[in-house]
């Protein structure tokens, strides 16, 4: 008869419920944001190559045998992304187990499984934001010359919110295909003023956790990137085409147990390793292992080139932009 808490909990049925229930508890991944890969090879500081191929370009030839082809070949880039292991460690305390139910032991393993399901998605949401802010930093990000648009203003000048107009011209540097945008993601101030200037186009449902403008989900995240301070501070918005992420999760998480006889209370360490991504900007440094930290820092990233070159990759291949805006409600 079970009588601890690792008696109980079923790793492969906790790691089925995270893959069934991801879609709609991760914004990233139910919006079409996040490209998900429930089944990445090795752990905590290994390098994953994420597959990737360069657009063909090169316009179809006349065919009426009476040349010889062109050869081309099709194209790749190498995308390098850093495996990050990382724990949760809860107790769990005999009154929690007698609320559960000391008998019900599916009941328990539903809980747990439900628990860490949302927990791990908010990590992998907070870590996507963390290589956002780091590719996107306004010195020495690896895409703030070709996909971010900054109109935030700095002391003495007259701040500047975000606009639809700025919006579109923040899409723009997509090129053409800005047409394929899925969703953004912006913070709670920045929210507020876009919600002010387009109420009729903006729809809330009661049953979900996203915000629509035109039909497109607003993620709204106060994790996004931000500097400055007062009226003056200057937000990050994302504007995000569809698998622009990419998200990679051990599909074996492990379990640890301890008891704390003094308590008494059980302690129950899950780990889990991540993959949190944007296609065609690569880890460019041996660091392994990255937390968020990590991944905010600009000198981590470079954007792929094209395998066998020098030759940076199409800024249209990259998935997402980044529009940099005041707000009216900071002070």
């Amino acid at each position: 008869m079970p009588t601890t808490i690792t008696d109980i909990i079923k790793p492969a049925y906790i790691a089925a419920y995270m893959e069934a229930v991801f879609p709609d508890i991760l914004p990233f991944v139910g919006t079409g944001a996040a490209q998900m890969d429930f089944e990445i090879t090795g752990k905590g500081g290994d390098f994953i190559t994420v597959p990737s191929f360069v657009a063909d370009k090169v316009r179809a030839e006349k065919n009426d045998g009476t040349k010889s082809p062109t050869i081309g070949k099709i194209q790749s880039y190498r995308d390098v992304a850093g495996i990050s292991r990382r724990k949760r460690v809860r107790g769990v305390e005999d009154a929690a187990k007698d609320a559960l139910g000391r008998d019900q032991y599916d009941a328990v393993n539903n809980a747990i499984a439900a628990s860490e399901a949302r927990y791990w998605a908010e990590e992998l949401q907070y870590a996507a934001v963390s290589v956002a802010k780091g590719v996107f930093d306004a010195t020495a990000g690896a895409l703030k010359d070709s996909l971010l648009l900054p109109k935030g203003k700095t002391e003495g000048a007259t701040v500047q919110p975000i606009t639809t107009n700025l919006l579109i011209d923040a899409a723009a540097l997509m090129g053409d295909n800005l047409f394929g945008i899925v969703g953004y993601v912006m913070h709670s101030k920045v929210w507020a003023d876009f919600a002010k200037e387009n109420q009729a186009r903006i729809v809330a449902p009661s049953n979900s956790p996203l915000v629509f403008f035109d039909g497109k989900p607003i993620i709204v995240s106060d994790l996004v990137g931000k500097r400055g301070s007062g009226k003056y501070t200057i937000y990050q918005t994302y504007l995000i085409r569809p698998g622009a992420f990419w998200f990679g999760v051990d599909p074996n998480p492990e379990y640890f147990y301890e008891v704390q006889a003094e308590y008494p209370r059980e302690i129950l360490t899950s780990t889990f390793s991540i993959v949190t991504h944007i296609r065609g900007v690569k880890w460019a440094v041996q660091t392994t292992n990255p937390q968020n930290p990590d991944l905010e820092t600009p000198a981590n990233w470079a954007q792929c080139t094209v395998e066998g070159t020098s030759d940076k990759i199409d800024s249209k291949l990259i998935g997402i932009a980044c529009l940099e805006t005041n707000a009216t409600g900071s002070v």
